[in-house]
């Protein structure tokens, strides 16, 4: 809740007047954000509240959403360098180009992630912001020209 806190407050200038879609690994966080404190954690439910009272003086809503931890690849790339996860298995980069070329000019990546995309415009998997959309499966591919490399595991 301390992340959520001083990261709101440090990108104040981004939220303000927003409402903030909050994707956390940590169910606990994400249920006294949606419940607006708890009764659990003295601690946890003063941060909560701290948040949500700053929250909105600043004219800013949160939703929050659990997102699994394994799927939490862009937030946690950082702490995971050099580890392989596997929705970021790709093609090398000059290898899909040929097969792109080969095959002709699709307008979508459909199982990407910002770290991989073999074309500018990409479905990812996991939550992310430059994402044209969210996990291929729930959007229909008819009529759309599409790159596939679907994720291993």
């Amino acid at each position: 809740m301390m992340v959520v806190l001083r990261a709101s407050q440090e990108f104040i200038h981004l939220l303000q007047g927003n409402t903030v879609a909050l994707m956390c690994d940590n169910a606990t966080v994400v249920a006294y954000v949606k419940k607006k404190g708890g009764l659990k954690s003295k601690e946890l439910c003063a941060l909560s509240t701290e948040l949500l009272e700053w929250a909105a003086e600043e004219g800013i809503k949160f939703t929050a959403r659990f997102i699994l931890g394994k799927k939490n690849v862009l937030a946690d790339g950082l702490s995971r360098v050099g580890q392989v996860i596997g929705s970021e298995w790709t093609l090398y980069p000059r290898i899909a180009q040929s097969v792109i070329l080969k095959w002709g000019s699709p307008v979508v990546d459909l199982f990407a992630t910002r770290l991989n995309a073999q074309l500018p415009v990409f479905c990812s998997p996991v939550p992310d912001p430059s994402a044209a959309f969210e996990d291929a499966f729930q959007h229909p591919w008819d009529g759309l020209n599409v790159y596939t490399f679907p994720p291993s595991g």
